[in-house]
């Protein structure tokens, strides 16, 4: 995903027990915000054969470092996502000159 200035643009990306990508949501956001719209996410994760979930967004401001709503954003997927027996496996920020993984940071 390439880094944005005037806009936080992200993805969820779907895959099945064998690590293949089965779909890709893309998200647009503000120049301050990008929201997972729970209500459509869900039913897309029921109807295919979903196990790990990647998150993916760019920070406009080109720090890569995890907001507090980032932070608990990544909480309340990988709380969801045990719920249908799936696994968050990381999510990564996009900076201008840098990328932060949660799973490389110790944080999933």
């Amino acid at each position: 995903m390439p880094f944005q200035a005037n806009c936080e643009l992200g993805a969820v990306d779907l895959y099945d027990a064998q690590g293949l990508l089965i779909e890709r949501i893309t998200l647009i956001g503000d120049h301050h915000s990008l929201a997972i719209d729970l209500a459509h996410l869900v039913p897309r994760l029921l109807a295919c054969p979903c196990r790990t979930v990647i998150l993916h967004h760019s920070h406009p401001s080109g720090r890569a470092e995890p907001s507090e709503a980032d932070i608990a954003a990544t909480r309340a997927v990988a709380g969801l996502l045990r719920l249908f027996g799936m696994q968050l496996h990381d999510h990564v920020i996009v900076g201008a000159q840098a990328r932060f993984s949660f799973r490389g940071e110790g944080l999933i």
